[in-house]
């Protein structure tokens, strides 16, 4: 087998696998669900035929520079792979020989459109990484001006008239905005104006479906804490000092529940002033150094998989190199 054939595919993309995978670990660690090694740098093998894979990267390399010919699945391609339709063209055969060409034409256009679907989000996906000139760079900017917008004065209704908010509700808020796009209590928080820390949240998957932002902001000082440590570490020093939690408001609930907190919860606490920092360490690490360099690394492997598909390597082999 030649060098090029050895190579795992994977590879290839300017990513610290390792850190990939300790990051998902950290990211339980975080959501307090320790017993779930999440891995996020295992890559599942797809259950769609191999072959179709291919045929997805053929799409991607020739659009980045039509050397490699795309490759569409045929009606005979797709009754190959999957026996099923051709069973099901089988049976309609029986009763009509139109129907049964119409549904081979359905299938036909049915796979075509899936590769192309597929192959136009990774072509997505691509283009949107090279937006990015320097990822890590950006992280490190945006969450310094995360960290000063959580420290601007907000009001929010109290029990007889408005009052500042507490840290506890500010983190609440840039949680729940991370969820939902927004929040009131962040109205500078969003997508538009923090592009990368949003999708950073998508693709890490974080905060998950089943972590409680409330909770969570109990934290507020902890989590400013760590996020002012990780900051000054990466040579951010003209930062405030980060807050301290609340004091106890007989008419706020939230200062309630972090005396609560505080008395019963102490090393939940100390669990996110511990590890937040390595944390976002961590993400600088799986992040690339350069946004365009990741787009080309993308093509790339898709022109690598046409050239070992060229070779002579079979399809199931190139899927190994690329998920391995």
């Amino acid at each position: 087998m030649s060098t090029l054939q050895q190579h795992n595919i994977k590879s290839l993309l300017p990513i610290d696998w390792q850190a990939v995978t300790l990051l998902g670990k950290q990211i339980n660690k975080l959501q307090g669900n320790l017993y779930n090694h999440n891995d996020l740098a295992v890559i599942a093998v797809p259950d769609e035929p191999k072959e179709l894979v291919l045929m997805v990267a053929s799409v991607v390399a020739n659009s980045h520079g039509q050397r490699f010919e795309s490759r569409l699945p045929t009606e005979e391609d797709l009754k190959r792979l999957k026996p099923w339709i051709a069973s099901i063209q089988g049976l309609i055969q029986r009763v009509s020989p139109t129907w049964a060409e119409r549904f081979g034409r359905y299938v036909e256009r049915s796979g075509q459109d899936a590769v192309r679907d597929a192959a136009r989000f990774v072509i997505q996906s691509a283009e949107w990484c090279r937006g990015f000139k320097e990822p890590r760079k950006q992280f490190v900017d945006q969450l310094t001006r995360l960290y000063s917008l959580i420290l601007s004065p907000a009001e929010v209704a109290g029990f007889l008239e408005n009052r500042e908010a507490t840290i506890e509700e500010k983190i609440d808020g840039m949680f729940l905005a991370l969820r939902y796009g927004r929040n009131n209590m962040l109205p500078g928080f969003n997508a538009s104006t923090f592009p990368l820390l949003f999708v950073a949240s998508k693709k890490f998957g974080f905060p998950a479906h089943n972590f409680s932002t409330s909770e969570a902001g109990i934290a507020g000082a902890e989590f400013m804490s760590g996020i002012y440590e990780f900051l000054y570490a990466q040579g951010v020093y003209n930062l405030p000092l980060p807050p301290e939690a609340s004091e106890f408001d007989l008419f706020n609930l939230r200062t309630w529940m972090r005396g609560i907190a505080e008395t019963f919860y102490a090393e939940k606490l100390a669990l996110v002033r511990e590890h937040l920092p390595e944390t976002l360490h961590l993400v600088v690490r799986v992040l690339p150094r350069s946004g365009p360099e990741l787009a080309d690394a993308i093509y790339g492997i898709a022109e690598r998989m046409c050239e070992l598909d060229e070779g002579g390597v079979s399809a199931e082999e190139i899927c190994r190199l690329l998920f391995k």
